[in-house]
């Protein structure tokens, strides 16, 4: 999976941008395949159009997609590491409301929640980025 992706980034530079289990194919004898190229990118055209935000399933989304900041081939490798864990324990890593998912109501701050609680708030000294943006100082989190 991961040479795949690193094909895909460097090799082609394109952003898959919706890596999740359904979106790999195992075959026997080892094989697997990346599939699903709906939401894909060229890294170039990521740029010019400034792209920004929701795109992804939401149990695999960076955070950089759920505060919608710029972002690059970051997001396809927070999702592999969000699959691998996946495999490994058959849970969600960042868990949150699956029924709130399906419905109306489900908001992006639900997924930042699970991921903050597990990893802590980023700050601008492990994301430089981040260090100004409002949303991250509300008590919520």
């Amino acid at each position: 999976m991961a040479l795949g992706l690193k094909y895909l980034h460097e090799e082609k530079q394109i952003l898959h941008r919706d890596i999740k289990p359904a979106n790999i194919l195992w075959y026997d004898g080892g094989r697997i395949k990346i599939t699903d190229f709906n939401h894909a990118i060229e890294l170039e055209k990521l740029i010019e159009f400034n792209w920004r935000g929701n795109v992804g399933t939401p149990w695999f989304k960076a955070p950089e997609l759920l505060l919608d900041l710029k972002y690059s081939f970051g997001i396809d490798v927070w999702a592999l590491g969000c699959v691998f864990e996946h495999l490994l324990t058959q849970q969600f890593i960042f868990r949150f409301d699956a029924n709130a998912k399906k419905g109306v109501n489900y908001n992006q701050n639900q997924n930042l929640i699970a991921i903050f609680r597990k990893l802590g708030i980023p700050s601008g000294t492990n994301w430089a980025s981040i260090a100004e943006f409002d949303r991250l100082k509300k008590p919520e989190y």
